[in-house]
């Protein structure tokens, strides 16, 4: 994941999660605010995969990154992200 990332670029995150072959994958702000998502997101082989989060309409600021398992929803990945 690039970071810290400028605002118009795109924040890609990759993960990977053990037993889950969708996820939730989500975009808060520092006040836990949902600011994104995608819902039954495909991820590929073996849980590995790799998404595009959009930056165009985000104020600077640290976000965090959200992948979570529909599997097995204590399958959990957070990253950190600083837009500028």
């Amino acid at each position: 994941m690039p970071n810290p990332v400028e605002i118009g670029s795109s924040v890609w995150a990759s993960f990977s999660l053990p037993t889950s072959r969708t996820a939730v994958i989500e975009l808060f702000d520092t006040n836990g605010r949902k600011i994104w998502g995608l819902q039954n997101q495909e991820v590929a082989e073996y849980g590995k995969g790799r998404v595009d989060i959009p930056t165009h309409s985000l104020m600077p600021g640290i976000y965090l990154v959200r992948v979570r398992g529909m599997q097995d929803p204590t399958e959990v990945v957070t990253r950190q992200v600083v837009i500028r």
